[in-house]
């Protein structure tokens, strides 16, 4: 029995795959459709019927001939006129071209950048609070505190030689809840002024090179303004051009209708003439002939003014005069001639002083010299003279810490130093200051604490060797 299903195990595994997959296929099929092009559309030839298109009557070749015989063309309702100026259309054209109003958005992003450049010499004040509560019992045997509060407020002024200048006010509390161990609860409180102030003397030092980066925003939005302009007279050319272009169809147009009415005078001059006798049938066919050119010269001519009219829309946007507006623009102001000599070199010279592409060009340039010289900074060893200044004073509470501030058993601290290229970088230069090199190593990692009185603890901090007192100096 088994051996006979196998065969329909087989059919039915197919029959199986083939639903699946088209349940898949009309599963994704809305999701595909969105992006898809229907079969018809890609398949199927479409069909027009011009006469079902025609908005008008349909007018017959006999019929047309008949028109053209009666020597007159169709009467056509004026449409409404509104005439203008030059200056009117110039003042349009500024007004409310897109094309301007997107370029006019580039001088303010420059602006953004400039002010975003020089935000980085501004001031910060800085403020920070930590808390670090301890296991009592890890720290008992250490006398480290088991609570401990830091708190700084500070102010950080970069400079634009690049260095940095740091003032702060530093207040540090540690308590130890001894209670069961010891006799109640013992506190220190630390509190002080600090001064650092860290310069490079090599990369990135001096204000050529910190200044680098504003410089160069700078150009880039004069470039913009640049532009702008650029942008703004190419538009009151075309403005130009557009309105000229225009005055210039319509005289066209009126010069054909004037044709047209001398090729129908000739024709009827032509018939007269036949009806006399004096001349051949010939005359009044080549007099229709005429006619029929000047007609076509006619349809020629407002094709070429309505399109002028388009351009000149297109470049004003007025909302009163849309492209598809079949109002018409008449030009109020005449032409002008005149008879102009230049000097071809003085022109030549005026026109790339003034031409607003080979000044950005120039401004580029400026600002590949300016990375040029930033990068040839970079490359320069690394070398920093570093100084700080701390003065702290201690007590049991906050405030007999800060009261004491300045006192002679204070602890007051100055620290010099200078950061040196890394050995893997400039070995010779490593060596040749290894003495001092090894001194900031000490100055960093080594410390002192000093007892004074019963009941009173001061520690050290880092950098102060054992027998300096207060103000002493290292480097």
């Amino acid at each position: 029995m088994s051996e006979r299903m196998k065969p329909w195990r087989g059919v039915a595994c197919a029959a199986l795959s083939l639903a699946a997959a088209a349940c898949q296929n009309d599963l994704f099929r809305d999701a595909e459709t969105p992006y898809t092009s229907s079969e018809a559309r890609l398949k199927e030839m479409g069909t027009f019927d011009p006469v079902k298109e025609s908005t008008g009557p349909v007018t017959t070749l006999s019929e047309a001939s008949k028109l053209l015989s009666a020597d007159r063309l169709p009467s056509q309702q004026p449409p409404a006129q509104v005439d203008m100026t030059l200056a009117d259309v110039r003042g349009s054209a500024l007004q409310r071209n897109l094309d301007l109003k997107v370029q006019a958005f580039a001088p303010a992003l420059a602006r953004a950048a400039i002010g975003v450049e020089m935000a980085k010499f501004e001031s910060s004040i800085t403020a920070n609070y930590t808390r670090n509560d301890q296991n009592v019992f890890s720290n008992l045997d250490s006398g480290n505190a088991g609570l401990q509060d830091n708190a700084s407020v500070g102010l950080n002024v970069p400079l634009a030689t690049g260095g940095t200048v740091n003032m702060s006010a530093v207040s540090q509390m540690a308590s130890q809840d001894l209670i069961g161990f010891a006799d109640g609860i013992t506190q220190d409180t630390q509190g002080g002024m600090q001064f650092s102030i860290a310069q490079p003397l090599l990369r990135g030092a001096g204000v050529e090179a910190n200044t680098a980066s504003i410089r160069v925003a700078r150009l880039n939005g004069q470039i913009a303004d640049a532009r702008t302009k650029l942008e703004a007279i190419r538009l009151l050319a075309n403005a130009d051009k557009a309105y000229w272009n225009l005055y210039a169809a319509a005289r066209e147009l009126e010069v054909r209708q004037q044709q047209y009415d001398l090729a129908v005078a000739q024709l009827e001059r032509a018939r007269r003439r036949v009806r006399a006798g004096e001349v051949a049938e010939i005359e009044t066919i080549r007099a229709e002939s005429g006619v029929g050119s000047t007609i076509e010269s006619i349809i020629g001519a407002d094709n070429r003014l309505r399109l002028r009219q388009r351009d000149l829309k297109r470049l004003m946007n007025d909302p009163n005069l849309t492209m598809d507006s079949p109002t018409y623009i008449a030009t109020a102001t005449p032409p002008s001639p005149v008879r102009l000599k230049f000097d071809p070199e003085t022109l030549a010279t005026k026109a790339i002083e003034n031409r607003m592409e080979m000044l950005e060009l120039e401004l580029q340039l400026s600002i590949d010299a300016t990375n040029v010289d930033l990068q040839r900074n970079a490359a320069l060893p690394l070398f920093t003279v570093n100084y700080q200044y701390q003065n702290f004073g201690y007590g049991t509470n906050m405030g007999n810490a800060w009261q004491s501030l300045g006192d002679a058993d204070q602890y007051t601290a100055r620290q010099r130093g200078r950061e040196e290229p890394h050995p893997e970088r400039d070995p010779d230069a490593t060596a040749a200051s290894g003495h001092q090199g090894s001194a900031s190593t000490r100055d960093s990692t080594g410390g002192v604490q000093r007892h004074g009185q019963p009941g009173e603890r001061v520690a050290a901090h880092p950098g102060v060797a054992p027998g300096d007192g207060p103000g002493g100096t290292h480097l």
